[in-house]
């Protein structure tokens, strides 16, 4: 109960980091405006749950093929499901770590492997034992919350890295470049690169004197939102 609550709290707390990298607060995240943006980072969540699985999920694979092998006695029928595991994640963290320094983000590889690797530890530590012991046993919990507390606030630059992958996924923030016209005269209202995408504001950065500033653009009707492929 505890880990559910603190999964569905991990949105709004990667959200908020985010935002305090990129030096910005969207204050439509106290108002009911909340749920839709929160739902979309979930998303992304989620989706780094399952590449988790696919770069670590050897580890609960592992932890299964013991346990099995302890309860009838044998070993070796199981350990082949560890290296189908392990040969799936090999190209996985290949392809990550490829993208990662194309994007000059090395950083990023090692951010979500970090992450990806606590979150199969967990899940592996409710693998064997038996239905009591697994409920009965806070300590995987304190640390799996606690790990996933402080590394993303120490290291909030991947996590924001994190998050903007997931908003550039759905063209609702992440920096990609946007223009921003009025339809009533087709004038250009501001052109920068979109941070965030709410259901009230556009939150856009512009260069202004070779200085970096935020512009708020009222979301409305009588705009219109070109995004780039940034």
């Amino acid at each position: 109960m505890v880990s559910g609550l603190w999964f569905s709290f991990l949105p709004m707390y990667f959200a908020v980091l985010y935002m305090a990298e990129r030096k910005f607060f969207s204050y439509e995240f106290l108002s009911e405006d909340a749920f839709g943006m929160k739902t979309l980072v979930i998303s992304g969540l989620a989706l780094l749950f399952i590449i988790s699985l696919y770069l670590f999920g050897f580890i609960a694979v592992f932890k299964l093929a013991i346990s099995e092998g302890r309860r009838v006695g044998k070993y070796d029928s199981n350990r082949w499901l560890t290296w189908v595991a392990f040969v799936v994640a090999a190209p996985m963290h290949i392809y990550l770590f490829n993208n990662s320094l194309s994007a000059a983000k090395p950083n990023l590889y090692f951010g979500t492997s970090a992450f990806a690797f606590i979150v199969c530890a967990y899940l592996s530590s409710f693998i064997g034992g038996s239905l009591r012991e697994r409920l009965s046993s806070w300590l995987p919990t304190a640390m799996f919350i606690g790990i996933t507390a402080f590394l993303p606030f120490l290291h909030k630059d991947v996590t924001a890295d994190l998050v903007e992958i997931a908003l550039r996924q759905f063209r609702v923030g992440g920096e990609i470049p946007v223009k921003i016209t009025k339809l009533e005269n087709q004038k250009s209202v501001v052109e920068g690169n979109l941070l965030l995408r709410t259901p009230k504001n556009l939150y856009v950065t512009v260069s202004v004197n070779g200085k970096r500033s935020l512009v708020i653009v009222r979301n409305s009707e009588d705009i219109r939102v070109d995004a780039e492929n940034g």
